[in-house]
């Protein structure tokens, strides 16, 4: 059996470099356990390291004994030293080797689940904010990489008085390409590329000690939006003054048409009563008939002096035809009158302007009335049998009027003389009301 005297000093020499080198490992292992949560992994590495200086001696000494030569007799007390035999020896060196990879990767987990200085550190360097601590006098205990890039590119040097630093963001003047946007007790900077931080200080007491916390937070956004809350105030008070004089021409608007309707009610009503007096004293009549006029044109007097309330819309139609048959004309109507109540108001309107016309212009004493549908709404044909107008048609008041109010209301009006002089109105169709 070949023992670790006689075997060749190469393999000595490889057996004591690899025990070089376990002893360096178990030394940083035990140096990164030491720790609370690595105790168990530094005491076990203390054996460990002795066991494996030993043997780095042992071989050391054999080898320097031996050399190239091996007759060389050792001393007495290390005699056994040449009988171990070099299987086991390096079995043992393997061992070895064996449980400093275990505790190794002990210690790599233990430094990976320890917080240390340099763990702080790196996690506060991957803050997207700016974050310092300092003491009193501005010395700097802690700052993150995103706090030193704000100093350097505000103040043009490295952050190292946090005094001084605080001083350029709430008094001095930054670097060219910065610009302050406020000022006070939270300072704000737009930088070069466009970004905002604010900025701000607080003092903390830590272990009965002052600690100055100095923080930068990146609020481009948060600006953006006040800027966008503002253009929105600014249109919104823009829209208010525009509602506040839409509100104002809709005054306005609603007296001149509670005006023009006025008119077209008096209109009609005195038009209607001027026929019926006309037919009363050109025909005669009966005391009863005599009567019914007399109530006409006080309704009329009635309605000048404001008196009178508004018809009832759903009687209109009747009392349309009630006014026509008081004039001499006769009302025939091809179609069925609608029961919408604004549609019939309008309808009546277009027939009492064609009732005056027909009378006052043509000496007619029937009028025809033609209904149909077209489109969304309802288009009506007023003829009757009275001369024909010699010559163009020229829109007076209550024509024009009448105009007015359909095109108002989404509805048209058209005239033609040939072959006979016709009257033709659409209207919108309304909601569905019991007439």
């Amino acid at each position: 059996m070949t023992t670790i005297f006689f075997v060749n000093p190469t393999v000595r020499e490889i057996l004591m470099m690899v025990l070089y080198i376990l002893l360096l490992v178990q030394m940083g292992c035990f140096l990164v356990s030491f720790s609370e949560t690595g105790k168990y992994v530094a005491r076990s590495m203390i054996p460990l390291f002795l066991i494996s200086f030993l043997a780095l001696c042992s071989i050391r000494y054999v080898n320097r004994i031996s050399g190239w030569n091996p007759d060389v007799q050792p001393d007495t007390c290390w005699k056994w030293l040449h009988s171990l035999p070099a299987g086991g020896v390096i079995l043992f060196v393997l061992v070895l080797v064996v449980l400093t990879w275990h505790f190794f990767r002990k210690s790599v987990k233990v430094y990976q689940n320890s917080i240390t200085r340099s763990s702080i550190k790196e996690s506060i360097d991957n803050l997207p904010a700016g974050l310092g601590f300092c003491a009193p006098n501005g010395r700097i205990l802690l700052a993150n990489r995103r706090m030193e890039e704000l100093c350097h590119a505000i103040t043009g040097e490295d952050f190292q008085d946090a005094n001084q630093f605080w001083r350029i963001l709430t008094d001095g003047t930054g670097c060219e390409g910065t610009e302050r946007i406020s000022e006070g007790n939270a300072p704000c900077f737009r930088l070069s590329d466009k970004t905002i931080w604010t900025f701000g200080k607080k003092l903390l007491c830590v272990d009965g000690k002052n600690v100055i916390q100095i923080t930068a937070v990146n609020t481009t956004r948060l600006h953006q939006l006040s800027e966008e809350l503002r253009e929105n105030n600014r249109k919104s008070e823009e829209m208010s003054i525009r509602l506040k004089q839409y509100g104002e021409n809709m005054k306005d608007f609603v007296r001149s048409r509670e005006i023009l309707e006025a008119k077209m009610r008096i209109h009609n009503e005195m038009g209607q009563a001027l026929l019926a007096s006309r037919s009363y004293l050109l025909q005669g009549s009966s005391p009863m008939r005599e009567n019914d006029l007399l109530k006409q044109w006080e309704c009329v007097i009635a309605l000048l002096k404001k008196e009178a309330e508004p018809q009832n819309p759903k009687k209109i139609w009747s009392s349309f035809v009630d006014s026509a048959g008081l004039a001499g004309v006769k009302i025939f109507v091809e179609g069925n009158i609608p029961k919408q109540e604004e549609t019939v108001k309008l309808i009546v309107a277009a027939a009492a302007e064609a009732l005056t016309n027909a009378v006052r212009h043509a000496g007619a004493d029937e009028l025809y009335m033609k209904l149909s549908e077209a489109g969304n709404g309802l288009q009506i044909t007023f003829t009757d049998n009275g001369k024909n107008p010699d010559g163009e048609i020229i829109e007076g008041g209550g024509l024009t009027s009448l105009r007015i109010r359909l095109e108002e209301s989404g509805g048209t009006m058209e005239i033609k003389t040939e072959p006979e002089f016709t009257l033709a109105v659409t209207v919108p169709a309304g909601r569905e009301e019991k007439c």
